[in-house]
């Protein structure tokens, strides 16, 4: 049920940026920023090999809200992908939390920050990067899907 100010996402009438007049998306996307938000206060907390698993479960609950409100079908392996998801995060949880990992201060992340070997990747990222994006819409990335997947794996 859509509330009468709320047009359907696929209402062509909308045109291509038709979906930044859809408030459900506007809420979707603060919804989103508000949980990035905490799982980066969480890195405050607690050690990053043992937050950083627990990523797992926006994964989980796209895959259980999509049905629902996307009306997509349900799969007998979106159940299987769902297990394995939450097996894998158990184990990583389980063994990583008897780690010792040494708690980083604010210093210490500016002076790795500050490093040659960090300064060169974020070179090379940001080149990357850049050169994905530029070629992303031209027929080089239009023909070969690597282009886009390159792009994504960089951020």
């Amino acid at each position: 049920m859509r509330p009468q100010n709320s047009p359907d996402i696929g209402d062509h009438a909308l045109g291509e940026m038709g979906y930044l007049k859809v408030v459900d998306w506007w809420l979707g996307m603060a919804l989103m920023a508000i949980g990035e938000c905490g799982n980066f206060a969480a890195y405050g907390f607690a050690p990053a090999v043992l937050v950083a698993p627990l990523g797992t479960v926006a994964l989980i609950a796209n895959a259980i809200v999509a049905p629902i409100f996307l009306k997509e079908t349900f799969r007998r392996r979106d159940m299987f992908g769902i297990f394995f998801a939450i097996a894998g995060t158990v184990v990583i949880v389980v063994v990583s939390s008897q780690t010792d990992e040494p708690v980083l201060t604010p210093e210490d992340i500016a002076r790795a920050l500050g490093q040659t070997q960090f300064i060169v990747y974020s070179i090379i990222s940001v080149s990357l990067a850049c050169i994905m994006a530029y070629l992303s819409p031209t027929p080089l990335g239009n023909d070969y899907i690597f282009v886009d997947l390159l792009l994504v794996a960089i951020f």
